[in-house]
């Protein structure tokens, strides 16, 4: 859990007991990272940090659960010259966790190797919205809703919205991976007439 004013509580199993500690004792190259488990987060993030969940060997593992919100201390969508950044890296899936939340907040630039961004339960749960501020790179994008409307409908709404701050590959979080080039591999064009 990321606390605002600089701590995170983490603890290595769901019976076990947090530990608070400073962000910069914790993580004092910016990253927090674990190998084939399960990285579960939530809070508000102060200053550059990267989490990763890996998957060196085996078959399990490397996935990112987010509890509850997960924003920036600084909001760059009201501050433009903040000085904040999340990167959230994955083998696997980054799943929103079930929740009560009729708006949930994800701020940060979401990677996933393998798997996607999905919502826990998405397509039953009570209607609501997800916002993602940041950046978005992964293998699938899974339903966040039903896709109905009024009272039909159930799951989040998915927004996303572009942190222009990351188009500068020198604002990337911490050992976040980035490229300074792309290459038009294909290129398609039809007229609607």
């Amino acid at each position: 859990i990321f606390n605002a004013d600089g701590t995170v509580q983490w603890k290595t199993s769901a019976a076990g007991t947090y530990t608070t500690t400073s962000l910069s004792t914790f993580a004092p190259n910016g990253i927090i990272a674990i190998d084939q488990g399960v990285l579960h987060v939530e809070g508000t993030v102060p200053g550059r940090v990267t989490i990763a969940s890996l998957r060196t060997t085996g078959s399990t593992g490397g996935t990112v659960e987010i509890m509850n919100n997960l924003v920036l201390k600084e909001n760059p969508q009201t501050h433009s010259d903040s000085h904040d950044f999340l990167g959230v890296v994955a083998y696997g899936d980054i799943t929103v966790k079930d929740n009560l939340a009729t708006e949930f907040n994800l701020q940060g630039s979401f990677y996933s190797a393998t798997g996607g961004l999905q919502v826990e339960h998405g397509t039953t749960r009570p209607a609501g919205m997800l916002r993602l501020y940041g950046g978005l790179m992964v293998d699938a994008l899974y339903g966040t809703s039903n896709g109905a409307t009024g009272s039909d409908r159930r799951g989040y709404n998915l927004r996303t919205d572009f942190d222009t701050r990351l188009a500068d590959v020198a604002n990337a979080p911490d050992y976040f991976p980035v490229t300074t080039a792309f290459e038009i591999l294909s290129w398609l064009e039809y007229s609607l007439l």
